[in-house]
C-alpha cells in the first residue's frame, strides 16, 4: 500500500556551513511557497576535519584496494553523512512506524544543488505513489536507458549520484546491511544494485540541478591518488578477480530486474 503524503526532506548539510544553509533555507522557502506540504529539515553532515571521525569510519583501506576504490577522508565523511541517515530513519520506522502497511519514504538531500520546486513536488508525488524503494532525483551523467512509467526510468550502467534521492524504509536496510565496511564513494555504492539488491530507478527529466561548486563535506585537502600503477602489488590480480565476478553478478541482477514492472502507480 503507498501513501499519499508527500515525503519529509532531510538536507545533508555541516553545521559550521552557514553560507550554505542559507541557499538551501532559501530554496525551502520556496519549495512550501510551491506547496510542498513534507517536513523539511537539516541533518547535521559529519565533518571530515573533526579528529574523533577517524575513530568512527567504517571505511576498510583493505578491501578498498581490493575490490574498491580509495577514499579520501571527505569521501568517508560523506558516506558516513549518508549512513547516519540510513540509520536514524530505519530505526526509527521500525521502532515507531508501520513500515509493512505505509512506508512513505523520506527525500536525501545535498546542500550542493538547484530545486525546481513544482517539477520537484511532481516528482515526489510520483515516487510515494509508486512502490519503489529507492528513485534518484539528480542524475551525474545523462544516462537513460529504458523507459518504465514515465517519469520513470532505469539504466544498466547506473550513474545516479547521491546529490537527492527518494527513500523508503526497506531500501534503508538493504543500504546499512551492505554498508558494514566501506570501499568506495557512497555514489558508487548506491549504483550497485547487484549488490545491495535495491534497483536502480531515476526520474527524468530530473528536478535537481548542481552548482558549480564542491561540496564543502568533501572539501578536503586529500585527494585520491591510488592508480592501477599504484595499487599495491599484491592487490592487482585480486582487483581483476573481482572485476570478472563483479560483472557477472552485474549481469545476473539485470537479468532479473529488467522484467519487473512498477505498479501502483
Amino acid at each position: 500500500m503507498a501513501c499519499s503524503k508527500l515525503p519529509d526532506v532531510y538536507i545533508i548539510s555541516l553545521a559550521r556551513s552557514q553560507e550554505r544553509r542559507q541557499l538551501m533555507t532559501a530554496q525551502k522557502e520556496a519549495l512550501i511557497s510551491a506547496g510542498y506540504t513534507g517536513e523539511i529539515t537539516f541533518f547535521d553532515a559529519v565533518d571530515a576535519a573533526d579528529p574523533q571521525f577517524a575513530k568512527k569510519s567504517r571505511y576498510s583501506a583493505i578491501r578498498a584496494h581490493v575490490s574498491g576504490k580509495p577514499l579520501t577522508p571527505g569521501e568517508q565523511a560523506c558516506y558516513a553523512s549518508h549512513y547516519n541517515l540510513w540509520e536514524l530513519i530505519y530505526k526509527f520506522r521500525n521502532e515507531n512506524g508501520d513500515t509493512q502497511n505505509c512506508d512513505d519514504g523520506i527525500i536525501v538531500m545535498e546542500d550542493d544543488i538547484k530545486i525546481s520546486p513544482q517539477e520537484f513536488i511532481s516528482a515526489a508525488r510520483a515516487c510515494t505513489r509508486s512502490t519503489w524503494a529507492c528513485v534518484r532525483l539528480a542524475t551525474s551523467k545523462p544516462i537513460l536507458s529504458s523507459a518504465i512509467t514515465p517519469p520513470f526510468f532505469t539504466a544498466r550502467n547506473a550513474g545516479g549520484g547521491a546529490q537527492a534521492y527518494f527513500l523508503r524504509n526497506t531500501a534503508a536496510g538493504q543500504f546499512l546491511k551492505h554498508s558494514r565496511k566501506w570501499v568506495r564513494p557512497v555514489d558508487d555504492f548506491m549504483d550497485r544494485y547487484w549488490q545491495h539488491n535495491v534497483e536502480y530507478i531515476l526520474v527524468y527529466p530530473s528536478p535537481i540541478s548542481s552548482f558549480e561548486t564542491r561540496s564543502e563535506i568533501d572539501a578536503f585537502p586529500q585527494k585520491r591518488t591510488t592508480t592501477c600503477k599504484s595499487r599495491p602489488w599484491w592487490a592487482r590480480p585480486t582487483k581483476e578477480i573481482f572485476r570478472i565476478f563483479d560483472k557477472f553478478r552485474k549481469n545476473r541482477a539485470w537479468n532479473k530486474f529488467s522484467h519487473r514492472k512498477s505498479v501502483g502507480f
